[in-house]
């Protein structure tokens, strides 16, 4: 992802959230078979689905802050948490409810970033397997 040209700024905007993420967020955990790191679910059930998101150097943080919100009805500090982590480790796996939620959000988050030109990777994973018949 691209970061904003305020270097500074940003710099000590994530130096705010390495502590304010030290003090309130479970450790991020890495679900068996995957390379990126897994976001705690909200409930502290086992990953199960969710959304895998790939860092770049071009997507802007600001937009995949924007789409994880919108598309994957994450809350702000929630997204801005898997954003910081994806830029930090290459990639962030962002855990969801259901099968059919990771897929429609992982399918929602890349039609919107090829509609609107950001080369964002992002592709629905499951650490139980997938039913085919949940598939578009």
């Amino acid at each position: 992802m691209k970061s904003l040209h305020r270097r500074p700024r940003i710099a000590a905007m994530f130096d705010r959230f390495r502590a304010w993420y030290a003090r309130n967020a479970a450790t991020p955990s890495i679900p068996d078979g995957f390379a990126f790191p897994c976001l705690p679910t909200a409930d502290g059930r086992a990953f199960e689905h969710g959304v895998e998101l790939r860092n770049d150097e071009v997507t802007p943080m600001a937009f995949v802050l924007n789409v994880l919100q919108e598309e994957a009805g994450l809350a702000h500090r929630e997204a801005a948490v898997a954003v910081a982590l994806c830029h930090q480790t290459g990639g962030a796996i962002v855990p969801l409810p259901s099968q059919r939620q990771a897929i429609d959000a992982a399918a929602q988050i890349a039609t919107r970033a090829a509609r609107e030109g950001w080369p964002l990777r992002c592709r629905a994973v499951s650490a139980v397997g997938f039913d085919e018949s949940a598939s578009p």
